[in-house]
């Protein structure tokens, strides 16, 4: 048996996570939901400080990044579009161990 230890986020207020993703745009653009096993995962993180990264600019609102090419190099615009019914979130970043075969 082999452990490892990640790290999810989730409202201490809901119970709800950030979902884990199968494809499509960034994480922002997700909304917090409950685990459902079997059809819901929560998303996993390699490290607290990348959880609570996460957390951070989730609760900041929907981020989209731009990127253009110019003739010096890339130019890149980020901007973000606060979701004002994110404020109220308590989100904590939670250890989750998983044990493998």
């Amino acid at each position: 048996m082999q452990t490892l230890t990640q790290w999810a986020v989730t409202d201490t207020l809901t119970g709800r996570y950030l979902p884990s993703r199968k494809q499509g745009r960034g994480f922002t653009n997700d909304e917090l939901t409950y685990l459902i096993p079997g059809e819901t995962f929560p998303r996993l993180f390699a490290s607290e400080k990348a959880a609570r990264t996460a957390a951070t600019w989730w609760k900041k609102g929907v981020t989209r990044v731009r990127v253009d090419q110019t003739y010096w190099g890339e130019d890149e615009t980020v901007t973000t579009t606060p979701r004002p019914s994110r404020e109220s979130a308590e989100l904590l970043a939670v250890q989750v161990t998983l044990t493998l075969p």
